[in-house]
């Protein structure tokens, strides 16, 4: 064999690759740019009419609530010791302007361990 025919065939050799790279190269489509999306707008939550009245005036916490807050204190002698300082037997005998104060004392005997 010689040079000539060698280089011949080599040329040949590469045109094939040529034409497989080719190939490839249009199978394979160039990305299309992708434009980022503006985030949507954060709504701000709206406050139902009742809840802004009852926000105007006095807000004490309700009968109901008091109660709730009682439920969670199991052991009885602490809850007859909290209810004694204010003065009342049943739930229903705390003054509105006092439920704050007497849901806050509940809340300290449960910091100390009430359970």
């Amino acid at each position: 064999m010689t040079l000539e025919s060698s280089i011949t065939q080599l040329n040949d050799s590469v045109q094939e690759l040529i034409k497989v790279i080719s190939a490839l190269d249009t199978v394979a489509p160039k990305p299309k740019a992708v434009k980022a999306s503006k985030p949507a707008p954060v709504k701000e939550a709206t406050t139902p009419v009742a809840l802004v009245e009852a926000a105007t005036e006095d807000n004490f916490p309700t009968l109901e609530e008091v109660i709730d807050e009682m439920r969670v204190i199991t052991d009885r002698e602490i809850l007859s010791k909290i209810m004694t300082s204010f003065k009342v037997v049943r739930a229903s005998d705390i003054a509105e302007d006092k439920r704050t104060a007497f849901i806050e004392a509940l809340h300290m005997e449960l910091q100390k361990g009430a359970a």
